[in-house]
């Protein structure tokens, strides 16, 4: 998701009000569906390209779903959010 005009913070509670609505049951006939879902979040700094971006989003996505799933994790510092740090472009899959 693309929020243009939104800080690291606004965006965070965005993906998280999200995250925990989808987390919620709902039926579809006789069955109880929830989803889960992980997310990378990164903010443009001056300087970074639009790779940069999505390369930093897509390490903290992946911090996400190895540190336990069904969470939120900031690619940059926060003093309430866990911090990925970026991967060199050689190590890269």
């Amino acid at each position: 998701i693309v929020m243009p005009r939104t800080d690291e913070a606004s965006a965070r509670k965005a993906v998280e009000r999200l995250r925990c609505q989808l987390q919620q049951p709902i039926q579809i006939g006789a069955d109880s569906v929830a989803c889960t879902f992980s997310a990378g979040i990164c903010q443009w700094q001056p300087g970074q390209s639009s790779s940069d971006i999505y390369r930093s989003a897509d390490q903290a996505l992946y911090l996400a779903k190895s540190t336990g799933r069904s969470r939120t994790v900031n690619a940059s510092p926060s003093p309430s959010s866990e911090r990925v740090e970026p991967m060199p472009r050689a190590n890269r899959a």
